[in-house]
């Protein structure tokens, strides 16, 4: 189980990665569901990500290595919630904490236009390239849509890579917005390649943000890894 788990809190931050930092409102967050196409090769994975976003929450459902699950993500309380129905159990964990041991303190990105452009889903996007701390990774960034889940770098989460810190630097590189339609990490020897496949907008309720531990599951915490009581 923990060969399984670890990948899928790589990809948890990585996912968190897009959100961008939480100075980022000026405009409308974007409002409803989000699916992504993810490509590991080392691990040999491919999978498909489904995100339900409203404001600061985050709900994504997928399956990895024969594993499926449906994480919660509140980032204004920092926490998430990682359901797993077929083990039948579960997992709390404090993202800053989590942030914190993935990445520690970081210093300030290196955000580049290329002026690359790429049209996804019917939406043109320009790539970045974003250097921090030895990594680096390219977004595809689109305009006009506002913040991709804007308050997601509260607590200083970025996905191991600081994004939610250094705040002003990122105000000054996405003016226009910060909805990433592609992206290619190359961080901790994992690579990863996320591109949009869908985007819907529209009302999503509350009710879908819910953190309710079904009845007869266990608790899991991974070690090292930010796992946190509670029921």
């Amino acid at each position: 189980m923990r060969r399984v788990l670890r990948p899928f809190l790589a990809l948890t931050a990585f996912a968190a990665a897009t959100a961008g930092p939480a100075a980022l409102h000026a405009q409308k967050s974007f409002e409803g569901e989000v699916t992504m196409s993810i490509s590991m090769p080392a691990m040999g994975q491919n999978l498909e990500m489904t995100y339900l976003v409203k404001g600061s929450k985050m709900r994504n459902e997928m399956a990895m290595m024969g594993m499926q699950t449906v994480s919660i993500v509140d980032m204004d309380a920092g926490t998430m919630m990682t359901i797993m129905p077929m083990q039948k159990a579960y997992m709390k964990m404090d993202m800053k904490q989590m942030a914190e041991q993935l990445g520690g303190e970081q210093p300030p990105p290196k955000i580049t236009a290329t002026g690359k452009t790429e049209t996804i889903v019917g939406r043109e996007c320009e790539y970045h390239t974003i250097e921090q701390a030895g990594q680096s990774m390219e977004v595809c960034v689109a305009e006009g849509m506002g913040y991709f889940n804007a308050n997601a770098g509260r607590g200083g989460m970025g996905g191991g890579m600081g994004l939610g810190a250094h705040e002003e630097i990122w105000q000054e590189a996405f003016k226009d917005g910060y909805f990433p339609l592609k992206m290619i990490v190359n961080s901790q020897g994992m690579g990863m390649e996320m591109t949009v496949t869908k985007i819907e907008e529209k009302s999503v309720p509350d009710s879908a943000f819910e953190m309710t531990v079904p009845e007869g599951y266990t608790q899991m915490q991974m070690p090292g890894m930010g796992g946190r009581g509670g029921g």
